[in-house]
C-alpha cells in the first residue's frame, strides 16, 4: 500500500505546484483567440461573433492572472495582475480603435475593428512580457568557487559564494 500514496502524493504536488504554468503562453493564447473572433466576425459581418471577440480580449487574460496567481501559484489570485491586465484592455485597444476611426473616417466601421486588434495585439505583448511573465527561478545549490592563490611559502584557499 505504500506505492499508491507515494503516487498520490507525487500527483498531488504535481498538480499543486504551478511550476509548469505558462502564464504568458495562456495570455498569448487567448488574445489570438480573441482576434481571430473579431477579424472573422468583421468580414463574416456576424456582430454577435465580433462582440464575443471583444469580451475575450477585455476579459480572459486577467481570468488567467486570477486563475494562475501572482508568479503562477495557484495558492491565491493575482489581483494586482489581473487589475493592471483589466486597465491596459479596456484603454489600449479602445484608443487604438479611436485613433483609427479618427484617422480614416468611412461609413463603415472596419477601421475600428481593426485598431481594437491592433491595441489588443500590442496589449497582449505587453501583457505577456511584463505582468504575466514569472521571475527566473534561482539553483537553491550555491555558486560555490574556489580561489587558489600560489604563494612563496605556499597557497592561500579561499572559497567565495553569491547569495
Amino acid at each position: 500500500m505504500a506505492a499508491p500514496a507515494a503516487a498520490n502524493e507525487r500527483i498531488t504536488r504535481s498538480l499543486t505546484d504551478r511550476d509548469e504554468v505558462k502564464t504568458p503562453l495562456e495570455v498569448i493564447a487567448t488574445d489570438a483567440a480573441s482576434a481571430g473572433l473579431v477579424l472573422g466576425g468583421d468580414r463574416a459581418h456576424e456582430p454577435a461573433v465580433t462582440d464575443v471577440g471583444f469580451g475575450i480580449g477585455v476579459t480572459a487574460a486577467p481570468l488567467v492572472h486570477l486563475a494562475n496567481g501572482p508568479c503562477g501559484l495557484a495558492s491565491s489570485p493575482d489581483l494586482i495582475g489581473a487589475a493592471e491586465s483589466l486597465a491596459l484592455r479596456v484603454t489600449l485597444p479602445l484608443a487604438t480603435a479611436w485613433l483609427a476611426e479618427q484617422m480614416t473616417p468611412s461609413i463603415c466601421d472596419e477601421e475600428s475593428v481593426v485598431g481594437f486588434t491592433v491595441g489588443l495585439m500590442a496589449v497582449s505583448v505587453i501583457d505577456a512580457s511584463t505582468i504575466a511573465k514569472k521571475p527566473a527561478k534561482h539553483s537553491r545549490i550555491r555558486d560555490l568557487r574556489p580561489d587558489l592563490t600560489f604563494l612563496q611559502g605556499g597557497v592561500k584557499v579561499a572559497i567565495a559564494t553569491k547569495w
